[in-house]
């Protein structure tokens, strides 16, 4: 099961920390698509606080495509 955890900005900065201690150079962003396909971006752990707060942009035409890889009508930007 998947749970959402919020932490404060202190909390989330010493797990950084902690995570570069362990050698941790970078990590993966990854959502599910429509059909359960693994989507994602691998960024450095020196970005990831800056993410955090302003946020990745990943193309919202993944989330438009039926079974056989077709866009749908309709969503052709993003």
């Amino acid at each position: 099961m998947v749970q959402s955890v919020r932490v404060s900005e202190k909390e989330g900065l010493e797990r950084i920390d902690e995570l570069k201690k362990r050698g941790v150079r970078m990590v993966r962003l990854q959502y599910a698509d429509l059909h359960g396909v693994a989507r994602g971006k691998v960024v450095p752990l020196d970005e990831l606080a800056n993410l955090t707060k302003h946020g990745i942009g990943f193309a919202g035409a993944v989330m438009t495509m039926d079974l056989r890889h077709n866009v749908v009508a309709g969503f052709e930007t993003g």
